[in-house]
């Protein structure tokens, strides 16, 4: 069982114990990652303070232990790899790959997905809302493409996640019967995830963590650079999407000045040619599509979220994948990436989209409602000029169709 574990919590220690006793495995062991290129870092505590919490948490039970193996690899960590290197260390092993059932929507996006499913077997944790039909479909899709081993194992409903227990630590609210009696003492003794504020501290800094909102300076500064990177009609456009994006954050109580600076750097890399954007990428070991191979013009996301980071410093993670996603979307999607893609769609100078008039009214009323009704036109955009859909896209659209009754 492979995970962040920022920090690990009772829902993590549920699923392992439920695959355990399901299927009747002889251990399982927990990998806590390394530097995940799916992930940004500023946010993800050190990796030898993630594997301590990791080994507290199981330390009674028997049949729970932990491996470094990742934590303990320099770069980025992969699963393909990781998953390679087990089955080396020790052939006589069956191994299954525990995840959370959504993962499977989005496993093809990872680094060589056939070696995944070469070297172990998928057990999906399906929770209560999980729509069943869509869900063997998928699979269905995996085992027919690539000849993967998946099983379904019931997980429930229990709603507890990492970025929860993050945020009420942050806010000095309780986390017991969250996390583990002994890790919730080592947080403590440690004192992390704590929100730290310095009041002696310039206001002004040019890099900024996920806790923290943007100064009206740096703001000012990305205007700037972008107004130098990008076209002039792009710059427009840029500038529309970020305040189209701070009136969306008004409306539905998110940090303004996060949502103005992603609506800015949504396309920071739009003007590279796509060469470049595709060498970016590679650079930071981003696996692609065959869509976005395909079709370079989605390359820009992905190589965005890179430069925003190493050119223009940004650290906030959340804000970094509201660039990564904002043109096909994803499952799941943060209330910004949802903000992000909405406004990039209904700034004030777009005009040729369908009934655009009636979409901006729904931004303001039913964010998801909306978010549906855009991947539809989308989707039906693309199939009339016989364009290739991204599999993400279609999977946004089925997710947040779905969720929203078949709206």
């Amino acid at each position: 069982m492979g995970g962040t574990f920022n920090p690990i919590h009772i829902g993590h220690l549920l699923l392992a114990e439920n695959a355990y006793s399901v299927f009747g495995l002889d251990e399982v062991l927990f990998l806590p990652s390394g530097c995940s290129y799916m992930k940004e870092q500023s946010c993800i505590l050190p990796a030898g303070i993630r594997l301590e919490m990791t080994r507290l948490a199981v330390a009674d039970n028997p049949h729970f232990r932990v491996s470094p193996l990742e934590t303990d690899r320099t770069g980025y960590s992969y699963t393909c790899e990781t998953l390679a290197q087990l089955c080396r260390e020790h052939p006589d092993t069956d191994y299954f790959f525990l995840v959370g059932a959504d993962s499977l929507f989005a496993i093809e996006t990872w680094k060589d997905p056939e070696l995944i499913f070469r070297y172990a077997e998928i057990l999906a944790a399906v929770r209560d809302d999980c729509d069943p039909v869509r869900l063997e479909a998928q699979a269905e899709h995996l085992r027919r493409i690539y000849g993967a081993r998946i099983r379904l194992i019931p997980s429930g409903s229990m709603e507890i996640s990492s970025s929860e227990i993050r945020k009420r630590l942050e806010d000095g609210r309780s986390v017991r019967y969250l996390v583990p009696a002994p890790v919730l003492r080592f947080i403590r003794e440690k004192g992390l995830y704590r929100q730290e504020r310095d009041a002696k501290s310039t206001p002004e800094k040019t890099t900024l963590s996920s806790c923290t909102g943007f100064t009206s300076r740096k703001l000012s500064e990305l205007r700037r650079d972008m107004e130098k990177a990008l076209e002039r009609k792009r710059y427009e456009h840029t500038l529309g999407v970020s305040y189209t994006a701070a009136a969306l954050a008004m409306r539905y109580g998110y940090d303004i000045s996060r949502a103005e600076a992603a609506g800015l750097l949504h396309d920071c890399a739009k003007n590279l040619t796509h060469e470049k954007q595709q060498h970016i990428c590679q650079k930071h070991h981003i696996p692609l599509t065959p869509a976005e191979r395909k079709n370079p013009h989605l390359l820009h996301a992905k190589a965005g979220r890179c430069l925003a980071r190493e050119k223009y410093g940004i650290t906030d993670g959340e804000l970094l994948d509201s660039i990564a996603w904002h043109t096909t979307g994803r499952p799941e999607m943060t209330l910004l990436d949802k903000i992000i893609y909405i406004a990039d769609y209904i700034e004030p100078g777009r005009f040729q989209a369908p009934g655009l008039d009636e979409v901006r009214r729904l931004a303001f009323q039913d964010l998801d409602a909306c978010l549906v009704r855009i991947l539809e036109d989308t989707l039906n955009y693309l199939a009339s000029s016989h364009i290739e859909i991204d599999p993400m896209t279609q999977q946004t659209y089925d997710y947040y169709s779905d969720k929203n009754g078949g709206i």
